[in-house]
């Protein structure tokens, strides 16, 4: 069985050497390569970046090194055969070898070592990468042989304005750039032929003749394309989560609220994608999101590592390798607030720039064997993209955006954390619990009335400032949960109810599912709701994204949903869950069994409500809700 080895990086230095990954072609397993046999000190990198096979070996370079860099060799099987260290190369991010020379690309350095294989650590060449006075400190990443000729791939240095903009992939052979204006460009590649690079930004894959470039393959995605690879009949991309913590500080860099927004949100997950040649329509992907936020390099294997070198069941593991990670960079930021201009999430891309063209330097006498690669990006634009089809226009509806924490205003009453919409003469109600951002499923609550507002039945928002899954308290309304049912009791009670109906999102759909038997609700729909906020069994199922805030909760009374629901005649409930969100479709399953529960599925993340509402489908949804007619969903 064949497969694809995937190199994660940026893992972070105590989350052990969990760097390597094998994804199964048919199965889609993951699985981990185990590193136990490898005679080196983990402890001092925190991941792996280029990968390449030749010969049935394979060799890693390990990021997080700095002076001498480190490459692993394995043999087909990832047994470990040897280390190689290379004195005066810095921040390797890619490797090749030709003819037992290897040649790594030293980022930390921008330059391109040659190293003879037969001699471990010797350097037979180097070629520099010489700054300009427009675009100082280059950025190598990737070099290829390809058709008979050698290249380099870079961009500006990234930590100055418009660095990433100004990707280049430079042509050893011919002395010229041959693609130009990349925005934060990884990975070169043979495509069938054609040469092939990831201009990551922009979510997509280009390829070039040597004279002009075009636009191949377009993912609409909210992360970073990053590693590519290619077989006889199928496309690999993997696509790497936003960054989430300064490489230069070490230091968590969220800046949002809370941080069950990010794990929310998809634009921080990371996905393997697979894509048919034949009909670049069709795909498949994997989610990385349970093995690392961030995947640098893939590589085809034509065949399966020993058995004996795999950890299966990446999930059963990822509380080791994430939460080590993640809370270290917790307790840093804690620390030490961080305003990191690296920080790309939520942040707009500025506009394109020109650079004026500048004469190449004369590489200097002294050292005839440095090559002078790159100057600066040749004036114009790529290619124009040609028009893409609806079906590869967009690849994930789920919207992108990072939602603002809605605040009362100074001075507003406690009632403020309960609004009430009265539909004249109507016997029903809704209430609708608010979520965590105090948002409707990513929707503020006036947008989320523009989709009831054909429904005939009064309508409750609820808030929960303090962010208790509404266990309490929630001023003006009650100090637990008995007191808050018994307010909304009361409000349900003088809109002369005769039915009543519950709704909400995530935390706000575990209240939906909370209140049902306290509340005699006739119908419940919840989206994407936690159904146990135990902390041992969040940790059991490796839960990040609220762990935090569940924690600081005091003496909840409502803790598990399945026991909460148990009992009640006639229930009727309807769980919507988005198939990309792994960790909630957990949720959903473990309340199944239950008569009367009813479990949907569609193809989004954890905003699964703004998702039918963006699909035209949330008002025809929340309209058969009300009526009690059948939800056909996904």
């Amino acid at each position: 069985m064949s497969g694809v080895l995937l190199s994660c990086c940026n893992t972070g230095h105590r989350g052990g050497p969990f760097f390597l990954a094998f994804c199964h072609d048919v199965t889609n397993e993951l699985s981990w390569i185990k590193l136990d046999d490898v005679d080196f000190d983990f402890s001092r990198a925190s991941g792996a970046t280029g990968l390449f096979y030749e010969k049935d070996r394979c060799f890693v370079a390990i990021q997080g090194l700095h002076d001498p860099a480190i490459i692993l060799e394995f043999d087909r099987d990832f047994r470990f055969k040897r280390l190689i260290s290379l004195p005066g190369v810095r921040d390797i991010h890619s490797i090749k070898v030709y003819d037992g020379l290897l040649y790594a690309t030293s980022t930390g350095t921008n330059e391109l070592f040659e190293v003879d294989l037969r001699s471990p650590g010797k350097i037979s060449r180097r070629f520099k990468c010489p700054t300009t006075p427009s675009v100082p400190n280059a950025h190598l990443n990737d070099y290829l042989r390809h058709g008979g000729k050698e290249y380099v791939l870079g961009h500006s240095n990234p930590f100055v304005a418009e660095g990433r903009k100004n990707g280049f992939i430079y042509s050893i052979t011919d002395q010229k750039v041959v693609v130009e204006k990349l925005e934060h460009a990884h990975t070169l590649l043979d495509i069938d032929g054609r040469l092939g690079v990831l201009d990551s930004a922009r979510g997509r894959v280009v390829v070039t003749d040597g004279t002009s470039a075009t636009p191949w393959l377009q993912l609409h995605t909210g992360g970073i394309l990053r590693g590519a690879c290619a077989s006889d009949d199928a496309m690999y991309v993997a696509m790497s989560s936003r960054r989430l913590f300064s490489r230069k500080k070490g230091l968590l860099q969220i800046n949002v609220p809370d941080d069950h927004v990010v794990f929310g949100n998809e634009a921080f997950m990371s996905w393997l994608y697979r894509f048919d040649k034949g009909d670049l329509k069709s795909f498949t992907r994997v989610s990385l999101s349970e093995i690392a936020f961030e995947v640098y390099d893939l590589l085809k294997l034509d065949h399966t590592p020993a058995p004996d070198r795999l950890i299966p069941n990446a999930a059963a593991i990822r509380a080791q390798a994430w939460r080590q990670q993640f809370f270290w960079l917790s307790r840093r930021s804690a620390e030490r607030p961080d305003d990191d201009e690296e920080s790309l999430a939520g942040t707009a891309r500025p506009a394109p720039v020109s650079v004026p063209s500048q004469k190449k330097p004369p590489a200097p006498a002294s050292k005839p064997a440095d090559m002078a690669f790159w100057e600066v990006p040749i004036e114009g634009p790529l290619t124009p993209e040609p028009a893409l089809s609806p079906a590869r226009k967009k690849l994930s509806a789920e919207p992108l955006k990072t939602p603002a924490i809605a605040k009362p205003a100074e001075g507003e009453s406690p009632e403020a954390n309960f609004q009430i919409v009265v539909k004249p003469g109507s016997r029903k109600t809704v209430i609708a619990f608010v979520g965590l951002a105090q948002l409707i499923g990513g929707m503020t609550t006036y947008n989320f009335m523009n989709s009831l507002k054909g429904t005939d039945a009064n309508v409750i928002f609820v808030r929960d400032p303090r962010r208790s899954w509404f266990n309490g308290p929630i001023d003006g309304i009650g100090k637990n949960s008995a007191e808050i049912a018994g307010k909304l009791s009361t409000l349900v009670s003088d809109l002369d109810t005769k039915e009543l109906y519950l709704l909400g999102t995530s935390s706000g759909g575990f209240a939906a599912l909370a209140y049902a038997k306290m509340l005699n609700a006739k119908r419940i729909l919840a989206f994407s709701p936690q159904t146990n906020i135990a902390l041992n069994y969040l940790d059991s199922v490796g839960e990040l994204r609220w762990i935090k805030l569940i924690s600081r909760i005091k003496n909840p009374t409502m803790v598990d949903t399945s026991t909460l629901l148990a009992g009640i005649e006639g229930l009727d409930c309807h769980l919507i869950v988005g198939r990309r969100m792994e960790l909630d479709t957990v949720y959903a399953e473990r309340l199944k069994a239950i008569k009367g529960m009813h479990l949907h599925y569609v193809d989004s993340g954890h905003n699964t409500a703004q998702f039918l509402r963006n699909a035209g489908l949330l008002s025809d949804v929340l309209n058969r809700f009300v009526t009690d007619a059948p939800l056909k969903i996904g």
